[in-house]
């Protein structure tokens, strides 16, 4: 939920679920919905070999303190309260104790395995575009807004989801405090031609807003729906 997400605001957000919950009555489903904060991309990747590669950093280093893990880990907190009873608070620790223990990892790797992919891989082994751009800040201040569309436009004129190793990599998030000439973004090609297309078209989009005041982030989770 956010300015630049599907839903704005937590209205449209509740109207939606209780349509999926009518839905579920008439199926004899037991319907829950998580509303999470959606004002900035939750990692700091867009495209699937940039994001496979975040990913795998997180579980090898067994960090808790990324923004997915915790939504993942609070999704898992409401499965495990829907089909165990289990309450969200221990539900949230058991998943963050998988996660630190390296489970998390172990069982990424078995279904890589399953898959028939190398379970073996590291994050470093995953190869992005050849070609990248960095975009820098033109002021100093804080980051106070990402727009999230202009990130996907991007992404997608770098040749994401297609190219694989196309995409997006970003340097700061909302709060963060930048000075002039530090990296913001970096576009990431597979092909010359397409990073140039990006170059000229970030030109024409306002991906970052830089302010002179630090704003308040919101917290992942906004709110649990039953």
């Amino acid at each position: 939920m956010g300015r630049h997400a599907k839903l704005k605001n937590l209205n449209e957000a509740k109207d939606l679920f209780r349509r999926f919950k009518m839905i579920g009555r008439m199926l004899n489903m037991k319907i829950n919905a998580v509303v999470t904060n959606g004002s900035q991309p939750l990692g700091t990747t867009v495209g699937p070999a940039l994001e496979a590669r975040e990913v795998l950093e997180v579980l090898e280093r067994k960090d808790t303190n990324v923004d997915f893990v915790k939504k993942a880990c609070f999704m898992t907190a409401v499965l495990l309260n829907m089909v165990r009873g289990i309450d969200i608070e221990n539900g949230v620790k058991r998943a963050m104790r998988c996660v630190k223990s390296g489970k998390t990892e172990e069982k990424l790797r078995k279904i890589i395995k399953a898959q028939g992919g190398n379970s073996r891989v590291k994050s470093r082994d995953i190869e992005i575009g050849a070609f990248s751009f960095v975009v820098k800040a033109q002021k100093n201040g804080y980051i106070t807004r990402i727009n999230n569309e202009s990130i996907k436009v991007l992404g997608r004129s770098a040749g994401a989801p297609f190219d694989k190793g196309a995409g997006i990599l970003l340097h700061r998030k909302i709060s963060d405090r930048v000075d002039r000439g530090d990296k913001l973004f970096e576009i990431y090609a597979e092909a010359r031609n397409k990073l140039k297309e990006c170059v000229k078209l970030v030109k024409h989009l306002d991906v970052y807003t830089i302010s002179s005041y630090k704003p308040k982030v919101k917290d992942v989770i906004l709110s649990w729906l039953r």
